[in-house]
């Protein structure tokens, strides 16, 4: 198994904690019928040792009454289907940091506060915020968890999560910054407050072209791979 293989599964054994998912023959179906028009949470990974039986996997969405994806890791077998996200993944190795950063990293219990901070950062509808929420205090309870709250200056700038995967390996999520602080080169130093505490490898991913070709790599950040999420009947003709 490659190490961006691995780091396919961590994420799934996230998922698991708060998607519905069914093993078909050739892969695993993620679906979220309250979110149904997001790519990521309705989602069929492949095993990536068959080839995917595509008639199962739409049977499987059509009977959940929702919109399914498909991922892939090569441009070559997406099958003239359309791109609708492309995820970038990276992992950081714990190399040392020389520099200090003067954003404050602190663990926070209150998980409705933090939802509501992510809901801002990403722009949530209000059912998708509701949602969010409960889901975290789901997975809060169900694995190794760490809820972050960046401040500057005292006031509150951004959020992270950790969730632990193996007993030395942790995927970082809703990392963000809040809409008020942004342009203000804050997104680095709060990586570098962050990563500071932790003895962990770290994974993550992301869609946004800053975080891939600026942010992360320059938080020491090493690029692991690409996944290609498609619509299952979205095709170029």
């Amino acid at each position: 198994m490659t190490e961006f293989n691995q780091i396919l599964n961590y994420e799934k054994d996230i998922f698991r904690v708060f998607s519905q998912s069914q093993h078909l023959k050739t892969g695993e179906a993620f679906v979220t019928p309250r979110l149904s028009q997001e790519p990521h949470w309705n989602l069929f990974y492949p095993d990536f040792i068959n080839k995917p039986n595509i008639e199962e996997v739409k049977a499987f969405y059509e009977e959940h009454k929702v919109q399914g994806h498909i991922l892939y890791l090569d441009e070559n077998e997406q099958d003239n289907r359309v791109v609708v996200e492309k995820c970038v993944y990276f992992k950081f190795d714990k190399p040392s940091l020389k520099n200090k950063s003067s954003i404050l990293a602190q663990v926070t219990h209150d998980l409705d506060l933090f939802s509501e901070l992510v809901a801002q950062i990403f722009s949530y509808d209000e059912a998708t915020k509701i949602y969010f929420a409960e889901q975290m205090h789901i997975i809060n309870e169900s694995m190794p968890s760490v809820f972050i709250l960046f401040k500057c200056d005292q006031k509150i700038c951004g959020t992270a999560s950790l969730f632990q995967v193996s007993s030395n390996e942790s995927f970082l999520f809703n990392f963000g910054v809040l809409p008020e602080f942004r342009n203000q080169g804050l997104s680095v130093q709060m990586l570098h407050s962050l990563l500071q505490e932790q003895s962990h490898q770290i994974y993550t991913y992301s869609e946004n072209q800053a975080m891939c070709d600026v942010i992360l790599p320059r938080a020491q950040f090493k690029e692991v791979g690409t996944s290609l999420i498609c619509k299952l009947d979205h095709r170029v003709i």
